[in-house]
């Protein structure tokens, strides 16, 4: 009987969104000029108190311009994402590409 623990997939997710800020952090070593800031898990000041959906790496660069990586992760390294689930929305009120539109054009 194999047992299946429930918070796997989410300390994964947790493990793949810090190997992106680690080589994140690595390019902006690589080049300190580059970069003004990196946050994780938050959001740009622009999008207010709103909630704002693109938010597990903001970083700003030092032309002023913002990089926003909404880092999704799936258990099982062989499925890979499709447009019709990044689509769907079917069960919430919005997909998830019409969330981020929505964060994006607030800014």
């Amino acid at each position: 009987m194999s047992r299946l623990n429930l918070t796997s997939p989410i300390r994964r997710g947790l493990d793949y969104q810090v190997a992106w800020g680690l080589k994140l952090c690595g390019d902006w070593l690589d080049d300190p000029a580059a970069y003004t800031w990196i946050k994780f898990e938050t959001a740009p000041e622009e999008a207010g108190d709103d909630r704002f959906f693109l938010d597990d790496i903001v970083l700003l660069d030092s032309r002023g311009l913002y990089h926003l990586y909404q880092i999704k992760h799936k258990q099982h390294t062989t499925d890979h994402w499709t447009w019709d689930e990044l689509l769907d929305s079917k069960k919430k009120p919005l997909s998830l590409l019409q969330k981020w539109a929505r964060s994006v054009s607030r800014i």
